[in-house]
């Protein structure tokens, strides 16, 4: 088979929306490296201890990144359904990138942890100050809401606005 007859195939044509919406996602969960390569040097971020701390922040800022990519597909945008390929495709991508919140949420959470060492356990208690307590809800809720959740079929979408 000529390769340029393989090019107009359909199959080809239909599948390089879809691509081209996996690339988009990708550059968009990973945008956040680009600031935080040029915040400072990468050298003393990865050396020693805080090694941990900068992966942890990394995980962080890639999760915000994904969750804020989830919101989007979650809005059903029309635009956005096409490119992934219809509703159907949607909610599996949707999905995906929920499990992947989770797992960079997780991470965050697990690297911070092994930063702190010895007092790594007060981090997870509200004496570690609102802002991390929360997160520490967040992250709570977070495996609690997608733990529980079950493969199910896509409901059927009548009418759209």
């Amino acid at each position: 088979m000529k390769m340029s007859s393989m090019k107009s195939s359909p199959a080809h044509i239909e599948h390089a929306p879809r691509r081209t919406a996996s690339y988009v996602l990708v550059a968009i969960v990973l945008f956040p490296l680009i600031p935080w390569l040029m915040a400072g040097s990468v050298l003393d971020r990865f050396s020693g201890l805080t090694t941990l701390k900068s992966v942890a922040n990394l995980a962080a800022l890639f999760g915000i990144a994904a969750w804020a990519a989830s919101l989007v597909l979650a809005s059903r945008i029309r635009l956005v359904e096409r490119a992934v390929g219809g509703l159907e495709n949607l909610y599996g991508v949707h999905r995906r990138v929920g499990v992947l919140v989770l797992v960079l949420a997780t991470t965050h959470a697990l690297f911070l942890t092994l930063h702190a060492g010895r007092s790594a356990l007060d981090l997870y208690l509200p004496a570690a100050g609102w802002s991390i307590f929360t997160g520490v809800i967040a992250l709570v809720l977070l495996i609690t809401r997608l733990s529980g959740f079950r493969r199910r079929p896509a409901p059927m979408v009548a009418g759209r606005v």
